[in-house]
């Protein structure tokens, strides 16, 4: 990945040229936001509803005109609840782990970390999710995602793993299942270029 440094030189390399500024403006992307899941909120609380009491009850999470420094992105419908995912400030994030869970209404709810990494539950690939799958339309194995009937499928291993090894050269041992996060290297890259992308705040 590229460094700073890296970045302001090819920037400072490109200011060089005025045909390219007069048609482009050189500008450095943006880090993305921590996002942590709340776990075992009531099925019945909608999203304006958590977030102003999420509001009310932890007063860090908000700046001084009481503006929320956190948004509510989405939820996942749990066996008897739901949880919530809430992208949040770089500056709070640190604070919020000072406490062992958040206030909402009358109770603390834990949270954790979320770190959402793509991974399609046709082609099993990452990167995108079903709704894009570019093969949507291919029939693929249920367990691997290779190009064969789901039937005929001899033995466990990762898709993404194996073409991994062959496209990069990577060592990654494919014998699990492509949705098996805690075993796929795969799924580790992935989730340790999310966190390269994220700011996390001053340390």
């Amino acid at each position: 990945a590229p460094t700073l440094a890296d970045l302001e030189a090819l920037q400072a390399e490109i200011s060089c040229v005025p045909s390219l500024e007069e048609h482009f403006e050189v500008t450095k992307p943006k880090r993305r936001r921590p996002q942590v899941i709340i776990l075992g909120i009531p099925n019945d609380v909608e999203k304006d509803r958590l977030i102003k009491d999420l509001s009310a009850k932890n007063h860090f999470m908000c700046d001084a005109k009481n503006n929320p420094l956190f948004e509510v992105n989405f939820s996942i419908r749990a066996k008897y609840s739901t949880n919530w995912i809430v992208s949040v400030d770089p500056s709070i994030y640190k604070r919020l782990f000072d406490d062992t869970g958040l206030y909402f209404e009358f109770s603390r709810f834990k949270f954790d970390n979320f770190f959402g990494v793509k991974q399609c539950k046709h082609c099993r690939r990452f990167g995108h999710t079903t709704k894009w799958c570019p093969r949507a339309k291919d029939e693929l194995c249920d367990h691997c995602g290779g190009d064969h009937p789901s039937a005929s499928c001899k033995e466990v291993s990762c898709i993404n793993c194996k073409e991994s090894n062959q496209r990069t050269g990577s060592n990654f041992d494919f014998k699990h299942k492509p949705f098996d996060r805690l075993d796929c290297e795969s799924f580790h890259k992935q989730k340790a270029n999310l966190v390269r992308l994220t700011d996390y705040g001053a340390p």
